[in-house]
C-alpha cells in the first residue's frame, strides 16, 4: 500500500492518453544514405559447418591415422584406428546416424563376450578373484597383488563357468584381469571384467582409455578410435541413469518415454523432433569440461 501511494503521487491517475499507443515516426532517409545501407549489409553466407556440421569427423575410409600412444609401465603401445563405430551398451534403438561406418550393440555379442573372458583366461590375462569390495580397494591403494592372482588357469576356467552357471553367490567370486599393479594409472590395476550379479543394472561408463587397450592388445582385437567429451547436464533435469531407471522402475513416471523426462523417447513424445535436438547439443558444443546447460522456461 506505501508503494502504491509513492507512486499515485509521482505520476497521478491513470488517464485515458495512457491507453492510446505511440505514434511511432519514421525517419526518412537522404538516397545517399539508402545507398550506403545497401552497400554496407554483407550477403549471408553459411559456413561449411553450418552446411554440414559432420565435417569434423573423417570418413570411414580415410581413418587411416595413428591417434594415441597409451604408456604401460613396462612398454608403450601405439593403436591405429580404421572404422568409426557407434556402440550401444544395451537394447537396440531408432535413431538417424549418419557419421559411423557401423553400429553395434552389446546385446548382440554376450556370447562372444564369454567366450573371449574364456580366451582371456587361457592367455593368462585374467584369474578368478575372491577378495570383497574392501579388500580389492585396499589392494589396489598398495599396488599389491591380490592373494589369488597367480592361480592355475585350469582352476579360474573351472571357477569361471562356476560363476555363469550360477553355483557361486554373488559377491562371493570375480573375474580380473591380470593386468599392470605398477602402472601409474589406477585404472590398470587389475579390473574386474566379469561379476555375478543377481539383477540386470544400468551402467555409468568412465574413461579406461589404457586398461581399454590393454584388453585388445591381450587378445589381438581391433582397436577402434575413442572420443572423450563431457557429459551434458541441465538444471531442473534428470540426467542421470541411475535415477531415471529408479524413477521408471518404481512407477513414478509413466515409463521411459513420458514427457517429462530428459530422454529421447521422452523427448519425442513431447513433439521435439530429431533435427532440433542435434541443433540444440551443436549449439552448446562439445567439450571435455562439464557442460551445464540452464533452463530458464
Amino acid at each position: 500500500e506505501e508503494i502504491l501511494r509513492k507512486l499515485y503521487e509521482l505520476v497521478g491517475e491513470r488517464t485515458a492518453a495512457d491507453d492510446e499507443k505511440p505514434i511511432k515516426q519514421k525517419k526518412k532517409l537522404a538516397k545517399a544514405e539508402v545507398q550506403a545501407k545497401v552497400v554496407d549489409v554483407p550477403t549471408a553466407v553459411p559456413s561449411e559447418e553450418e552446411l554440414n556440421p559432420f565435417l569434423i569427423f573423417p570418413k570411414p575410409e580415410e581413418n587411416l591415422k595413428v591417434h594415441t600412444e597409451v604408456f604401460f609401465s613396462d612398454r608403450p603401445v601405439l593403436r591405429f584406428y580404421r572404422l568409426c563405430l557407434l556402440a550401444f551398451a544395451w537394447q537396440k534403438r531408432e535413431m538417424d546416424v549418419v557419421t559411423c561406418g557401423k553400429i553395434t550393440y552389446t546385446s548382440d555379442y554376450f556370447q562372444e563376450l564369454h567366450d573371449l573372458a574364456v580366451e582371456l583366461i587361457r592367455r593368462g590375462y585374467a584369474y578368478v578373484d575372491h577378495q570383497n569390495p574392501e579388500e580389492v580397494k585396499e589392494y589396489r591403494e598398495k599396488k599389491v597383488n591380490s592373494p589369488w592372482r597367480d592361480r592355475p588357469k585350469e582352476e579360474s576356467l573351472k571357477l569361471f563357468n562356476d560363476m555363469r552357471q550360477g553355483l557361486i553367490e554373488e559377491g562371493k567370486a570375480t573375474l580380473r584381469m591380470k593386468q599392470d599393479m605398477q602402472s601409474d594409472n589406477c585404472n590398470m590395476y587389475d579390473l574386474i571384467a566379469s561379476r555375478i550379479k543377481a539383477s540386470l543394472c544400468t551402467l555409468e561408463f568412465k574413461t579406461r582409455r589404457a586398461s581399454y587397450y590393454w584388453l585388445l592388445d591381450a587378445l589381438d582385437l581391433y582397436q577402434p578410435y575413442v572420443w572423450e567429451y563431457s557429459c551434458l547436464n541441465v538444471t531442473n533435469m534428470v540426467m542421470s541413469k541411475w535415477k531415471l531407471n529408479h524413477l521408471v522402475t518404481d512407477k513414478w513416471v509413466d515409463g521411459w518415454d513420458d514427457p517429462r523426462l530428459m530422454t529421447l523417447a521422452g523427448l519425442r513424445r513431447r513433439g521435439v523432433t530429431s533435427t532440433s535436438i542435434n541443433a540444440f547439443v551443436r549449439g552448446i558444443g562439445i567439450t571435455r569440461r562439464l557442460c551445464v546447460y540452464r533452463m530458464l522456461t
